[in-house]
C-alpha cells in the first residue's frame, strides 16, 4: 500500500468491483440484507482508513444501492472503534459496532438518525443467565430508543454453549425497560 500506491489501489478497485458484483449476485439470489466486512480496517488509522478502505467500501454501497435500492446495507470495521464516524459515511444504512465500544458513545457520536448494530461481546455468552440478560439489557438501553439491531460485537466464539445462545436470544425478545 506504502510502497507501491499505484499497484495497490489497481489492485483495490479490481477488489471492490468483485465484491460489489457478488453483493448484489447475493441480493438476487435472496439475500434480505447484506453486511459488509472489513475484518482489518480497525487496525488503520483514520487516515489510512480514509485512503485505503473508505473509498471503497463507499463504492461497494453506492453500486449496490444503485442496483437494489430496497435492500438494507450494513457496514462493518472490526475494531472499528475510532473510525465510526468514517463507516457512517459510505452511505449505508446501519453501522455495526463491535464489544471494545460502548454502545452509548457510539450512539452519542453516530446520531440517532444511524442504525446502529450490536455490540454485546461475544465472550459474556460464557456468562450465566442473569450475565447475558444484564449485558443485553445494557446494550439496548445504551443504544437508545430508535434504530438498532441487537447482535453480538463480532461472531460467535468457539465452544460457546448453546443454551447461552438460546439465552442471549430470548433476552433480546423478552427486553422491555425497567
Amino acid at each position: 500500500a506504502f510502497s507501491e500506491p499505484a499497484m495497490f489501489r489497481q489492485l483495490l478497485d479490481k477488489i471492490t468491483d468483485s465484491i460489489a458484483e457478488y453483493v448484489c449476485y447475493q441480493i438476487e439470489n435472496g439475500a434480505q440484507a447484506v453486511q459488509l466486512f472489513d475484518s482489518w480496517g480497525g487496525l488503520l488509522g483514520p487516515h489510512d482508513f480514509a485512503e485505503l478502505s473508505l473509498p471503497y467500501m463507499t463504492r461497494i454501497v453506492q453500486h449496490v444501492r444503485a442496483k437494489h435500492p430496497l435492500t438494507p446495507l450494513l457496514v462493518f470495521a472490526n475494531a472499528g472503534g475510532g473510525i465510526l464516524e468514517q463507516l457512517a459515511q459510505t452511505g449505508a444504512d446501519a453501522v455495526s459496532v463491535d464489544w471494545r465500544v460502548d454502545m452509548a458513545d457510539a450512539r452519542r457520536r453516530l446520531g440517532d438518525d444511524m442504525v446502529l448494530q450490536g455490540n454485546v461481546d461475544p465472550s459474556a455468552l460464557f456468562g450465566s443467565r442473569e450475565f447475558i440478560r444484564a449485558r443485553v439489557a445494557d446494550t439496548i438501553e445504551k443504544a437508545g430508543k430508535r434504530g438498532h439491531i441487537m447482535n453480538l460485537g463480532h461472531g460467535i466464539i468457539k465452544n460457546t454453549p448453546f443454551d447461552s445462545v438460546l439465552e442471549f436470544v430470548d433476552a433480546t425478545r423478552s427486553y422491555s425497560p425497567q
